[in-house]
C-alpha cells in the first residue's frame, strides 16, 4: 500500500469515526433511544387511543300530573270562573275543556302559534271573526267563542269528541273529506293529548294503558 493509499484510508476511517461522535453526541442531547433508531425493520404501531363515552343523559320528563302542578295549576286557576261558566253554559263537559286549553296554550293567554292561532283557545283570525271575537286575547272573549266553536263541531258529528277534536285542530272540512280523523300525525297526536288531559281532569294522573288505549282509539277512527 502507497502512502498515499493509507493516508485516505486513514482519512476515511477518521471521517466516520467523527460522524459516530456526532450521532452519539445528538442522540444524547434530544434523548434519543438507539434502539429506536438502528430497528428499521420494526413497524412501529400507534398507540391506541382510548374514548370513553358517556351515556347522554336526557332530561326525566314529567308526568301530566307533575307538569300540571307545577306549572299550569297557578295560572288555571286564574281563568278557572271562565271556564267554569261557560261550559256550563253551552252545556259542554268542563274537563274536555280544561283539556283543550291545556293541549292548545298551556294556560298562556298570550300564546300565538305559527299559523296565526292566539290566545288560551288558540282560536285562527276566520274562526274568531265568524264567532264575533272583538278581541281574540282577552280570555273571556276568547274561552267562551272556543267553548261555542267547539260545542258546535260536537253537535255537527253526533257528539263524537274525538272527531269534534279532530274538526278542532284540521277543521271539519278535512274530518269529511277523511270519512273521520285525518290521517294527519300532528292532529292524531293532539286527539291523544287532549284525552289523556280530560282523564287527568277527571280522574287523576294518568297511566300507561290509558294513554295507549287513546291513540289506539284515535287510530282506527271514522265516521
Amino acid at each position: 500500500m502507497t502512502e498515499l493509499s493509507r493516508r485516505k484510508t486513514l482519512s476515511v476511517r477518521h471521517m466516520q469515526y467523527l460522524m459516530l461522535i456526532c450521532i452519539l453526541q445528538y442522540m444524547f442531547t434530544v434523548h434519543v433511544n438507539i434502539f429506536d433508531i438502528f430497528s428499521f425493520n420494526k413497524k412501529q404501531e400507534p398507540a391506541a387511543v382510548v374514548v370513553i363515552q358517556r351515556p347522554e343523559e336526557k332530561p326525566a320528563e314529567p308526568s301530566i300530573d307533575e307538569f300540571f302542578t307545577n306549572q299550569i295549576a297557578q295560572s288555571e286557576s286564574l281563568y278557572y270562573p271562565i271556564i267554569y261558566k261557560a261550559a256550563n253554559e253551552h252545556d259542554v263537559e268542563l274537563a274536555i275543556i280544561r283539556a283543550i286549553i291545556m293541549a292548545e296554550s298551556r294556560y298562556n293567554n298570550s300564546s300565538v302559534s305559527r299559523r296565526g292561532a292566539k290566545g288560551l283557545m288558540q282560536l285562527m283570525p276566520g274562526t274568531a271573526k265568524y264567532l264575533g271575537v272583538k278581541d281574540v286575547l282577552d280570555p273571556e272573549e276568547n274561552i267562551h267563542a272556543g267553548v261555542r266553536y267547539y260545542k258546535s263541531l260536537l253537535e255537527r258529528f253526533n257528539g263524537d269528541v274525538e272527531l269534534a277534536l279532530a274538526a278542532y285542530n284540521a277543521g271539519a272540512t278535512n274530518v269529511r273529506r277523511h270519512n273521520g280523523v285525518p290521517p294527519f300525525r300532528e292532529t292524531q297526536k293532539y286527539i291523544k293529548k287532549v284525552l289523556a288531559y280530560q282523564a287527568f281532569y277527571k280522574n287523576g294522573p294518568v297511566n300507561e294503558s290509558q294513554m295507549v288505549q287513546a291513540d289506539t282509539s284515535v287510530n282506527t277512527k271514522s265516521l
